[in-house]
Order: C-alpha cells, then structure tokens, then sequence
C-alpha cells in the first residue's frame, strides 16, 4: 500500500493538466463519456476520482479525510465542482503541506 502521501501527490499530478481535469463527475474517457475512475479508459478526473485513482481506493482513513476537509474547505466534490482548475490545485498544495506537518505520511 503506497502512503498517503504519494497518493496526494500522485492525484494532484494526474489533474494538473487541465485536459485531464473535470467537473460533475468522477472521471471522463478521452471521447468526453462519463466513465467510472477506475476504468481502464478513464483520461479525466475530477479530484475525487483523481483520489481514487492514485489510492486505487475508495477507503481513506479519519485522518486523512479531516485534512482533505481542511485542505479543500469542505467536501472535496464540491470545492471541484464549484471552483476553478487553479483552485482545486491550490487546494492539493494545501494539502500536501497538511499531510507533511501532521505527519500523516
């Protein structure tokens, strides 16, 4: 199992295009479909698929669920889909800064 830390980091890599990022839905084939974030065709992510995609997971643990509140000021669908593409990545730097001093790694 790759740490909390990695997977942040790894989210954060998959939507940083923002060709690869989307909003309303967990994830989106190359055609624009709605597909599930694991699909083998999945191109496009909002941060939640993106989440769990890198964690190859739905299951975060009550630590790691209060910083993504902390981090991304709420729900983290939300946030997505009522902000920009700069916003959502602010909000992974956020987090990534959260997750190192709280040391949950």
């Amino acid at each position: 199992m790759k740490s909390f830390l990695r997977t942040i980091v790894e989210a954060r890599e998959l939507i940083s295009d923002p060709a690869h990022w989307c909003q309303g839905y967990f994830a989106k084939d190359a055609e624009g479909h709605v597909c599930d974030w694991w699909h083998k065709d999945a191109v496009c992510f909002c941060a939640e698929g993106a989440l769990r995609w890198a964690n190859e997971s739905t299951v975060f643990s009550g630590e790691e669920i209060n910083l993504f509140t902390e981090a991304f000021g709420g729900s983290v669908p939300y946030m997505n889909d009522h902000n920009s593409h700069e916003d959502v990545l602010a909000g992974f730097d956020r987090l990534i800064v959260l997750a190192r001093e709280a040391e949950v790694l």
